[in-house]
């Protein structure tokens, strides 16, 4: 590890060439040292792990497959994500979603989110850019214990938010609650209710679409803590995937089920009255769940990688 007095010699090297964009000559003069020098200094802070180096590489698009699926479900947008070498499928959706959204905000006042890996992935994946101080950035939905606390509706508000320079409210409650006397409760407290009353009115909401059966949305189900009857009942019904952790059926209609009851989130009818609903979606275990979602009509713009797509499109 180089000395404190080197590293600060490291530090205003690298900052004067990457951030300041200053020749190597000027940079030489002001540190009293050689051009060639200034060349091994900053190899010198890349080495140390001062300088940090990443690559956005945008994501390949697969033209020819959105015009298909976009035709096919009516949609306003698809974008299919091709993952290439440098790239999981989930971080070419993010990045297809980040760069759709940037495009999109336009005069926004609000935007929503609701929760996920995917929907993390388009925030990790937004570039920042200009502030949008009148803009607002709400949850859909409340948060959760039995996911990565990255991928919970409060920290993806807060990243987006602070990559866009606006401002954000939490839904400072649980997705989940164990009774439907519970959630009356929390909803009926102004702070909690105020935030979705005004994520309802949201210009562009950003969200996840679960499979039941895989990954977090089981783990969401199990955090029900049904009773042996309801849990019979919830595997017995129609249920093909959620979105904003309300479940739906092969047609996208809303499964009246003891799940139901115990979310503090916006509903389907909520949801599908904001204008633009985009839906980032990753992984094929996903078609029925997609495929319902757009047949009840819960989705206006989808992102989607290519296996997930083709998977649509033969549905």
């Amino acid at each position: 590890m180089p000395a404190p007095r080197e590293s600060a010699m490291l530090a205003r090297a690298a900052r004067m060439y990457y951030l300041e964009n200053r020749p190597q000559s000027d940079i030489a003069r002001e540190l009293g040292v050689s051009r060639s020098n200034v060349s091994r200094i900053l190899t010198a802070a890349r080495e140390a792990g001062i300088v940090e180096i990443r690559i956005h590489e945008p994501a390949v698009r697969g033209h020819e497959l959105e015009k298909a699926l976009q035709a096919k479900f009516g949609l306003k947008a698809c974008l299919v994500a091709v993952d290439g070498v440098h790239r999981t499928p989930l971080d070419a959706v993010g990045s297809v979603g980040a760069a759709w959204l940037a495009d999109h905000l336009g005069d926004s006042r609000r935007v929503a989110l609701s929760w996920g890996r995917s929907v993390q992935s388009l925030v990790t994946n937004f570039q920042g850019g200009a502030p949008h101080p009148d803009l607002e950035i709400l949850p859909l939905v409340g948060g959760f214990s039995a996911v990565d606390v990255s991928q919970n509706p409060n920290a993806v508000v807060r990243g987006l938010s602070a990559k866009l320079g606006a401002h954000y409210r939490p839904l400072l409650a649980p997705a989940v609650v164990r009774s439907a006397q519970a959630r009356d409760a929390l909803l009926g407290e102004p702070a909690i209710s105020q935030v979705l009353d005004d994520a309802r009115k949201a210009d562009i909401a950003i969200i996840g679409i679960g499979s039941v059966h895989h990954g977090s949305t089981a783990a969401i189900v199990e955090a029900m803590e049904f009773t042996p009857a309801e849990a019979e009942s919830f595997e017995n019904s129609p249920v093909v995937g959620d979105a904003c952790t309300r479940f739906f059926d092969e047609e996208g209609r809303l499964v009246s089920s003891p799940a139901d009851g115990r979310v503090i989130g916006i509903d389907l009818e909520a949801l599908k009255s904001i204008p633009t609903v985009v839906a980032v979606v990753e992984s094929a275990q996903k078609v029925r769940a997609v495929h319902g979602a757009l047949r009840g009509g819960l989705v206006d713009v989808l992102v989607v990688d290519a296996e997930l797509g083709e998977g649509l499109l033969e549905s």
